[in-house]
């Protein structure tokens, strides 16, 4: 799923209504866990081969040429430097030093607000078994000390896998509305 492009969304298969509303709770109950700082509860909702990705967008130079209107090309993809690139071995790292008190970023902790929209289901069908994918907009607000105020707007799509009966987090591509950041360190998870 390196691809940013909806083709690829519109290419899959259509999710049960059942899956889809399991999918959906899914997404809110993993904000919820996030916005109240249980973050151990948060990382068992991740497969241990969770791949997590925040693309670096970028505004195309369209001067003497035709403008291609696909968001597809405002998105470095591939090897290019992210502004986050995480695996579960990482992010666990991360909430050890948030929990810790050793995370600059987060002492004093931020307080955050998450609202998922828009969100669609798809099922990829491979040699490996399936996968469900998910494409959905996220805003994300932060608040830190008094005066710190950062506002996230993003398009996730994200890789899940049932395990157990129960759906895990294999993979989350964020997809940033900002090309620069204004915040001062990316420490939160979108």
């Amino acid at each position: 799923m390196s691809e940013t492009t909806d083709k690829f969304f519109n290419e899959l298969e259509g999710a049960s209504d059942e899956l889809a509303r399991r999918v959906e709770r899914f997404l809110i109950r993993e904000a919820r866990l996030l916005d109240a700082r249980h973050y151990a509860e948060w990382s068992r909702c991740l497969h241990d081969d969770f791949r997590y990705v925040v693309l670096n967008r970028f505004t195309p130079e369209l001067r003497g040429k035709l403008p291609e209107h696909s968001v597809d090309n405002e998105f470095h993809t591939g090897y290019a430097l992210q502004f986050v690139e995480d695996d579960k071995a990482s992010i666990e790292k991360r909430l050890q030093r948030y929990t810790g008190g050793l995370s600059f970023s987060e002492n004093p902790a931020a307080r955050t607000m998450r609202m998922v929209s828009n969100v669609e289901v798809g099922v990829e069908r491979g040699a490996g078994g399936g996968h469900v994918v998910a494409r959905s907009y996220l805003h994300c607000n932060r608040t830190r000390k008094d005066n710190v105020i950062e506002d996230y707007f993003a398009c996730r799509k994200d890789r899940l896998i049932e395990q157990d009966g129960t759906l895990l987090l294999t993979q989350r591509q964020v997809l940033l509305n900002d090309t620069v950041l204004n915040a001062s360190a990316l420490g939160i998870f979108l």
